[in-house]
């Protein structure tokens, strides 16, 4: 009985000081090299279960935002095959305005820059190597094309870009969708004169019962409305 008392006492005394002292108690972060009873408890069991749950539960609630963030990232930085021309490395105007923009992203701009792999050329089916010969080819020409315009950005030659093509989707659309969308909204809340049915041309035209004016066979004695009974 006497030996049962004094374990429950030493297991009082090192829950409470684990307790008292938490994770950050012993000097060095590291609670099992620390002296006296806190130390052998700490090599029995993990002093830092809720803290170490916490951190593995942010973990996973951050992680997959991360990877979203990252992938918008590199689609936002991504030049794609509608800013050069059609089948070839040059640039047009669409595209030097993209480049402008991304060397000029604050707080700083990234030097992971990207190209959607050429989509643009024709595919010859009697000869499929061909086209993948070609992609392969120009999405090199394009990718030293963009880099040459980075470079001669004003900040350029302090960044060391480098320039990879990838199979991403381009996540734009069309602009004469949205256009026609916006254009047919006229057309969608049309009025008329007599409203829905038109009881206005109705009521000018005798037709119809005036706003107010009590149901047929509903009136009282003194001219108002009764429920029907």
């Amino acid at each position: 009985m006497k030996k049962f008392v004094r374990a429950a006492t030493f297991a009082v005394l090192v829950v409470g000081s684990a307790v008292s002292v938490g994770c950050t108690g012993v000097p060095g972060g590291n609670l099992s090299n620390g002296p006296g009873v806190q130390s052998r408890y700490n090599k029995i069991v993990d002093p830092c279960p809720q803290e170490r749950y916490k951190v593995s539960a942010r973990d996973n609630v951050v992680q997959p935002f991360d990877a979203m963030a990252n992938n918008a990232n590199n689609l936002e930085v991504t030049v794609w095959n509608s800013h050069f021309e059609a089948g070839k490395e040059n640039l047009n105007a669409a595209g030097l305005r993209k480049i402008d923009y991304i060397a000029r992203r604050l707080p700083s701009p990234v030097s992971k820059v990207w190209i959607q792999t050429a989509r643009d050329l024709p595919y010859d089916a009697a000869n499929p190597q061909k086209v993948v010969n070609l992609r392969t080819e120009l999405d090199a020409k394009r990718c030293q094309a963009v880099l040459a315009y980075l470079y001669a950005q004003p900040n350029g030659q302090a960044m060391h870009y480098d320039v990879q093509a990838h199979d991403a989707v381009d996540p734009a659309m069309p602009a004469l969708g949205p256009t026609n969308a916006y254009r047919g909204l006229a057309a969608q809340f049309g009025s008329s004169v007599g409203g829905v049915g038109g009881g206005g041309a109705q009521i000018g035209a005798g037709g119809g019962a005036a706003p107010g004016t009590p149901a047929a066979g509903g009136n009282n004695a003194a001219g108002g409305n009764s429920p029907t009974r």
